[in-house]
């Protein structure tokens, strides 16, 4: 189907660029070859490791591309599967979690940190069904070996400290080192 051309009252007529190809204001050649090329350096970009919408978008703009172009790349990459902030917040959880012991609170922060919408985080970390207490009684208990010789105050203080750091609340940093420490270090 043709553009309808529109009358400027100029004494000649034109025709208005497609809208469809989200690309305004580009030529035709110049789209598709920014585009083109903006999706060899995505696919470059994520081969190397995992990125938020954020992330793969501030790489692509600082490489010179088009806010158009790159808006279009990052759709089609959805559309394909192979950008998802809800996916790269779930690995991103499993993997923190496991390595680092961090509670949700911190992960989420560390997400919305990497770009990921509060939201998402938030149901990412719902989703993954962490145990915070048991994960605070395990990391309690790793690191009491660090702590064992000094005061009984000083051991429940550093202990609170370190699991408060990686983000546990307040019920489960007391579980965590209730678990570890022998009821008269809480006196």
């Amino acid at each position: 189907m043709e553009a309808p051309s529109l009358d400027l009252g100029l004494g000649e007529e034109k025709t208005p660029p497609a809208l469809d190809d989200g690309f305004v204001g580009l030529g035709e050649k110049e789209a598709g070859g920014s585009f083109q090329k903006a999706m060899h350096k995505a696919g470059v970009v994520l081969s190397s490791k995992p990125r938020t919408v954020h992330e793969l978008r501030d790489r692509l703009l600082t490489a010179g591309f088009r806010p158009v172009v790159v808006a279009r790349v990052v759709d089609r990459l959805q559309g394909l599967g192979l950008l998802d902030d809800l996916e790269f917040a779930r690995a991103w959880i499993e993997e923190r979690s496991r390595r680092k012991s961090l509670a949700g609170a911190a992960l989420v922060n560390e997400l919305i940190a990497k770009g990921i919408e509060p939201e998402i985080a938030e149901q990412a970390v719902e989703d993954a069904g962490l145990d915070e207490d048991a994960m605070a009684r395990a990391l309690a208990t790793r690191l009491y070996p660090r702590v064992k010789g000094l005061p009984a105050r000083a051991q429940v203080s550093r202990l609170q400290g370190a699991l408060a750091r990686r983000g546990f609340g307040l019920e489960a940093v007391e579980a965590g080192v209730r678990s570890v420490l022998p009821p008269e270090g809480w006196d």
